[in-house]
């Protein structure tokens, strides 16, 4: 059920429809919590789905408390050094970035470009995102 409600709501917010995918990823998350525990994985996405749609809305305040905690969980379940904890890093990075948090956005990315580029190498695509993505923010 929960896997459903999240396609749902992706293709909602994808679709320029934030406001009604908000509720069927608290859904999903509460669902996802009730069947896996608070700090399983599958939660950890749930979290970061959530704050994308946050984001979106322009609650970048919930969406950093989200993006922490599914960060917190991937961390704890996959290792610091994980590409999934890169993917989190990426997204709390863009939202403390908006926050005005200008260096704390720098020294995420700065690690989570650092992960990719050591599992995936410098010239793999999400590696070079990243990259351009920071060159875009030192320069600002």
């Amino acid at each position: 059920m929960s896997w459903l409600l999240d396609r749902a709501a992706t293709y909602l917010a994808e679709h320029g429809r934030a406001e009604e995918a908000k509720p069927l990823l608290e859904r999903a998350l509460l669902i996802d919590e009730a069947t896996y525990g608070s700090d399983h994985p599958t939660v950890g996405v749930g979290l970061s789905n959530l704050a994308r749609v946050l984001k979106i809305l322009g609650d970048a305040d919930g969406a950093r408390v989200l993006l922490e905690r599914a960060l917190a969980i991937h961390e704890a379940t996959y290792g610091s050094d994980h590409p999934a904890v890169a993917i989190d890093l990426g997204n709390l990075a863009e939202v403390v970035w908006e926050l005005g948090d200008v260096t704390g956005a720098r020294r995420l990315l700065e690690r989570a470009l650092a992960i990719h580029e050591a599992t995936y190498g410098s010239d793999h695509r999400q590696s070079l995102a990243l990259r351009q993505l920071l060159a875009e923010w030192v320069d600002q």
